[in-house]
C-alpha cells in the first residue's frame, strides 16, 4: 500500500506549489524577514529540563565522548569525523563543498545543482554533541575544558548562523530538535554559562519558536509524518520553558498537533505509518521526550508502550534511541 508516511499526497500538492512559489516571488522574505525585524530582547525563560543523579558507568561514557569532543571529533551517523573544534558549520562534510550562507528559502536542497546531502550538516547541527559536553560539564564542575569548548562552539554557531541565514533554518524539524538540545544545556550549564551567550541562546530559542508557529501549516499539510511530530514537540518544549501568553498558545498547539498526528502514526499494534525500523525509534525517542516534558496524554503514553513492544516483538533489541 502507499506509504501514510511520505505527507498527505494529493491534498498536500497545491499547498507544496504555492509555498514553492512563495519563496521564488518573494512571500518568504516577506514573513521571515519579518520575523527577524521583531526579534529583540526578550525575557529569559525557564529550561524544562531537570537534572538527577545518573550512574558510575553513564558517568565514565559521558566524560570519554566529551573527551573525544574536545579532540575535534563529531560522531554523525555512527562515524567518528574529525571536524574541528568548533567545527565547520555549513561544510557539506561527506564531500568537499560548503552549504552558502543565504536565506535558507534560496538554497538548493533537491536538484543535481545541490552542494551535496544535506543530511550530514543538519545532523551536525542537531547539537547532540554540545549536550555530551554540557553532561561532562555538569558532571566534572572542576574542570573546565568541556564548558569552555561548550561556549566556544555556541558562540560559533551563532556568529555563523544568524535567524533564517542558511542551510540550519531550512527545515523545521531541525530547529525543533536543535532547540530541545539547547534548553537540555541550560538545564545542565544554568548560570555558569557566560551571561552574554545565555542571553543569545533564550534570544534564538524565542525566534525557532515564531519560526515553528508560522511554518507549521506548511508541515501539517506537506509532511504528516516524524517531521510534524517534531515540529509540535519542539513547539511543546518551548512553550513549557517560556510559559505566559505566548509560551502557552505555543504548548497548546503543539500538545493539540502531537496529539492528533500520534493517533494516526502509531497503530493499535505498536506499529508505525513509516514501516521502518530507524524512524520507528526516532518517534520512539520523541514520545520518550513528550512523557519527560510532562502533561502528556494517555493516548501518548499507550502510544510509548505498544511502539517499545513492538520493537520487543521483532526482536529489534540493539540500536540506539
Amino acid at each position: 500500500r502507499p506509504s501514510a508516511g511520505l505527507g498527505s499526497g494529493v491534498s498536500g500538492a497545491p499547498l507544496r506549489a504555492a509555498y514553492e512559489a512563495s519563496k521564488r516571488l518573494g512571500g518568504h522574505t516577506l514573513v521571515f524577514r519579518h520575523l527577524v525585524a521583531r526579534r529583540g530582547e526578550g525575557t529569559p525563560g525557564r529550561s524544562p529540563f531537570e537534572t538527577f543523579d545518573i550512574p558510575d558507568d553513564v558517568h565514565r561514557r559521558t566524560t570519554a565522548a566529551a573527551d573525544r569532543i574536545l579532540a575535534g571529533t563529531t560522531e554523525l551517523f555512527g562515524q567518528d569525523l574529525q571536524l574541528g573544534d568548533p567545527p565547520p558549520w555549513h561544510a557539506v562534510i561527506h564531500t568537499e563543498g560548503t552549504w552558502p550562507a543565504q536565506d535558507w528559502w534560496h538554497l538548493d536542497l533537491r536538484s543535481s545543482e545541490r552542494p551535496g546531502d544535506v543530511k550530514w550538516v543538519w545532523e551536525l547541527g542537531r547539537h547532540r554533541h554540545l549536550v555530551i559536553l554540557a553532561r561532562a560539564a555538569h558532571l566534572e564542575p572542576s574542570d573546565k575544558r568541556y564548558l569552555e569548548a561548550l561556549e566556544r562552539q555556541l558562540r560559533s554557531w551563532f556568529d555563523e548562523n544568524p535567524p533564517e541565514t542558511g542551510v540550519h533554518w531550512y527545515s523545521n524539524l531541525e530547529i525543533a530538535l536543535r532547540s530541545i538540545a539547547w534548553l537540555q544545556i541550560l538545564a545542565l550549564t544554568g548560570e555558569r554559562l557566560s551571561p552574554e551567550l545565555r542571553s543569545d541562546l533564550w534570544n534564538h530559542l524565542r525566534h525557532s519558536g515564531s519560526h515553528l508557529v508560522a511554518d507549521l501549516p506548511y508541515t501539517m499539510a506537506t509532511m504528516r509524518n516524524n517531521h510534524l511530530l517534531g515540529d509540535a514537540l519542539g513547539l511543546i518544549a518551548l512553550g513549557r520553558a517560556f510559559g505566559g501568553t505566548t509560551g502557552d498558545r505555543w504548548y497548546r498547539i503543539g500538545d493539540r498537533v502531537f496529539n492528533s498526528q500520534v493517533a494516526r502514526h502509531v497503530r493499535d499494534d505498536g506499529s508505525m505509518i513509516e514501516d521502518s525500523v530507524s524512524y520507528h525509534r526516532f518517534v520512539l525517542e520523541m514520545l520518550s521526550m513528550r512523557v519527560v516534558l510532562g502533561g502528556a496524554s494517555a493516548r501518548v503514553t499507550e502510544a510509548l508502550r505498544s511502539a517499545a513492544q513492538f520493537l520487543a516483538r521483532l526482536g529489534a533489541l540493539e540500536g540506539p534511541v
